[in-house]
């Protein structure tokens, strides 16, 4: 393959662009290779051989967009916005004589906790819902296993008692849950060694 280093050199100058933006036709190589001169690119510029590539484009719009991360306001902004708007609605409530300047002012102090006691409450609220969760799994597991326990190694066990207490034999009465289930494993054990 012939080596276009200086047509691509002047075709760059006569361009006025850096050589990586200059393209030169793969399929014209010898065409190309035979200019020697600026003159000589100048007539591939025009026919076509040679060409100088576009530049490249680098959008900015994706960044501005509302839901990613760099194009969100900061929270200081967000946090002025929102005050301001109650604190405008405030003041359009006072001059309009809805309320008196006492309640106003009580309103304008009580306006920069609501924001935080709100998010504060539905904290709570994801917590609770979490822990909820996890204790009906818990009981779900635990009626599990002592339907299972006590169906016995070989047999199938039956639909999970809804109240374990009831179903137990007599002598557990009164026994709480984990005093039950030592009761029932130790019985299971007595059942093997007969």
């Amino acid at each position: 393959m012939v080596s276009l280093k200086l047509q691509k050199r002047l075709a760059a100058s006569v361009l006025k662009c850096g050589k990586g933006k200059v393209w030169l036709d793969p399929n014209e190589t010898n065409e190309i290779s035979m200019a020697n001169s600026r003159q000589n690119i100048r007539k591939l510029v025009k026919d076509g051989f040679v060409i100088r590539k576009p530049t490249k484009i680098h959008s900015r719009s994706r960044p501005g967009e509302p839901w990613r991360r760099r194009g969100r306001g900061g929270t200081r902004i967000l946090w002025m916005r929102r005050m301001r708007v109650l604190r405008r609605l405030l003041r359009k409530y006072r001059e309009s004589k809805k309320i008196d300047k006492h309640m106003y002012h009580d309103m304008y102090m009580k306006v920069k906790s609501i924001h935080k006691s709100k998010a504060e409450k539905a904290r709570e609220k994801t917590l609770s819902d979490q822990f909820e969760a996890k204790r009906a799994k818990s009981k779900a597991s635990r009626e599990r296993k002592i339907a299972r326990r006590k169906s016995g190694p070989g047999e199938k066990p039956s639909a999970p008692a809804s109240a374990p207490e009831s179903a137990a034999p007599p002598q557990t009465a009164g026994m709480t849950e984990s005093g039950l289930i030592l009761f029932l494993v130790s019985r299971a054990g007595k059942k093997g060694k007969k």
